[in-house]
Parts: C-alpha cells; sequence; structure tokens
C-alpha cells in the first residue's frame, strides 16, 4: 500500500513538470504568396494577431520567392492580414499546430482585377470598361480601334455621354459630319452641363458651312464651359487611364469640392483609394456616392465593393 502511495505521488509530480512543457511546444507557419497568375509576390507585409490574447502580434515579409514564414508561433487561432500596395488586402485565419509546420497557399489579386471581378456581371460597368479601353487608344491616337471600343461601349449601354462625344469627335475627324452630329447631340442629351459636344458641333457646323448653327453651339459652350467640376473629373479619368491615381487623386479631390453633388467623382475616388489600399478613405467615398446615387448606375457595384472592403 505504502509502495502504491509513492508511485502515485511520482505519477503526479511528473505530469505536473511536463505539462508546462508540452504548452510550450511552439509550432512554425509557411506561407507561400502569389499573383493571380501564380507568380511569387516579394515584399508582402503579413500581420499576425493572436485571436486568444491581443498581446501578441507579429509581423513577417515575403521573401523573392514568395515565402514568408515565421519559426516559433504560440499554439493559438491567428489571424493573417496580407498587405502590399497595388493589391488588394486579404485576412484569413490560420491554426498553429504545436510542434508542427504549418503550410498555406494565399493569392493576392490587383484592385483591379477585384473590381473586374466584381461588375463581371454589370453590363454598364463592362460599357465602362470598354470606354477606358477606347481611351487608352485615343492617347495613342489608334482611332480606329478606339471606335470600335467606343461603339461596344455604346452597345452595352447607351447612356455613357462621354463615350457619345468621342465617337463624335472621332467621326468628325473623319469629315462623317451628320454621324457626328448624332451622337454629339446625344451626348448633350445624356448631360446638357458637358462642354465638349458643344464645342464640337460648333466645329462641324462650321466645316459645314452652317454659321448660324456653329454661333449658337459656341454660345452655348461658353455659357457650359469653365473649369467645371465635371472637367476636373475627366481630367482625373485620364490620369486614372494613364495609371497616374495620386494625379487622378488630387483631381477628382478638387472636382467633388467644386461640386460636392457630383457623384461619380466620389465613386472613382473611392476606387482610386481602393488601389492604394488606403480601405477607410475608399469606404468614405463608396458610402459618398452611394448617399448621392443610392439607385445610380454605380451603386450595385458600390454596394459589393463596400461589403468586400467592411470584411477586411
Amino acid at each position: 500500500m505504502i509502495h502504491q502511495k509513492i508511485i502515485r505521488h511520482f505519477l503526479i509530480i511528473m505530469i505536473l513538470f511536463t505539462l508546462p512543457v508540452i504548452g510550450a511546444i511552439r509550432g512554425k507557419v509557411r506561407i507561400f504568396l502569389t499573383d493571380s497568375k501564380g507568380k511569387p509576390i516579394e515584399g508582402v507585409k503579413v500581420t499576425l494577431e493572436s485571436q486568444r490574447t491581443s498581446v501578441i502580434k507579429y509581423v513577417i515579409y515575403s521573401n523573392k520567392r514568395g515565402m514568408a514564414t515565421h519559426g516559433s508561433l504560440e499554439n493559438h487561432i491567428f489571424e493573417f492580414t496580407f498587405e502590399k500596395e497595388g493589391y488588394q488586402p486579404r485576412k484569413k485565419m490560420i491554426k498553429i499546430p504545436a510542434g508542427l509546420l504549418k503550410k498555406d497557399n494565399i493569392t493576392l489579386y490587383t484592385v483591379e482585377e477585384t473590381v473586374m471581378q466584381m461588375e463581371a456581371k454589370d453590363p454598364y460597368a463592362q460599357a465602362i470598361n470598354k470606354y477606358n479601353q477606347a481611351a487608352i487608344f485615343l492617347k495613342k491616337e489608334d482611332y480606329e480601334k478606339a471606335l470600335e471600343l467606343l461603339k461596344e461601349s455604346i452597345s452595352l449601354d447607351d447612356t455613357i455621354h462621354q463615350a457619345h462625344s468621342e465617337i463624335s469627335r472621332l467621326y468628325y475627324l473623319q469629315k462623317r459630319y451628320e454621324d457626328a452630329i448624332k451622337h454629339a447631340k446625344e451626348a448633350i442629351f445624356l448631360e446638357e452641363n458637358y462642354s465638349p459636344p458643344y464645342r464640337l458641333l460648333a466645329a462641324i457646323y462650321e466645316e459645314m458651312g452652317n454659321m448660324e448653327e456653329s454661333q449658337k453651339y459656341t454660345i452655348l459652350a461658353q455659357e457650359v464651359g469653365g473649369m467645371s467640376g465635371i472637367d476636373k473629373y475627366n481630367e482625373a479619368v485620364k490620369c486614372i487611364n494613364s495609371g497616374e491615381v495620386d494625379s487622378a487623386i488630387r483631381l477628382l479631390e478638387e472636382a467633388v469640392q467644386i461640386d460636392p453633388k457630383l457623384a461619380d467623382g466620389y465613386y472613382q475616388l473611392g476606387l482610386s483609394y481602393m488601389n492604394k489600399a488606403e480601405n477607410e478613405k475608399a469606404i468614405s467615398n463608396l458610402e459618398k456616392y452611394l448617399e448621392l446615387e443610392p439607385e445610380g448606375q454605380y451603386a450595385k457595384t458600390a454596394a459589393s465593393l463596400l461589403e468586400f472592403l467592411k470584411k477586411q
């Protein structure tokens, strides 16, 4: 009996000394970060925050091979946040097993890819995408390709006044004056405060020798013209198409300051700030857009983007 008690006490002591050792066994993590084409992404900031305690937090970065590793982690569930400029931030919960290596693969998408995925089923968004593609070819002075894309844009949604205005300009360059007049007037019908088609009509009628009509649209162009919010907005769109995000943001901020009801300006600001991973500003501007245009043409996309951003 005494012998059994001694053995029992010995076992209890062994268990008490062994438990802290078991609890101290740490795990490892290795994350492989790639883009949508499967290429490694270097320099991704990976933040690890324990869901068991707010005290434990680590920051690591991916190397040239896209690997981000940590060799000594508590046996916790961590929230991993993956961030790199130009890519949409992503979060994921990962449990670290005691004494084992946890491997995971993470794909990061650019902001443009994220937006395209969300807009894929929206005809208006597809039309805008075609218009933006056309703007690139306009800048390159590849007018044939630009006209093809602009026609595709209005075939998807014929309410984009800028597309009609650009088609009118291209027809004017081809001396197809009747077609040019048709699209210029459609642009004005859709947005009467947009000055380029007025100026274009003035030029077309002058070429046709109709000076009375030319003078009428010259006066209208002067009344509508000036550096308005929409003019700032149009300059910003050109910067966006050229990849000049910082310049676009500056112009868009000026545009909405001139015209606080310029809903599209807030929408583009939201996308531009997403591009810089400044999600709080993106959310603020997308919410402002929806406040101004709850049933607007970008409303569904803006709502989807907000839902996505607020989950980050």
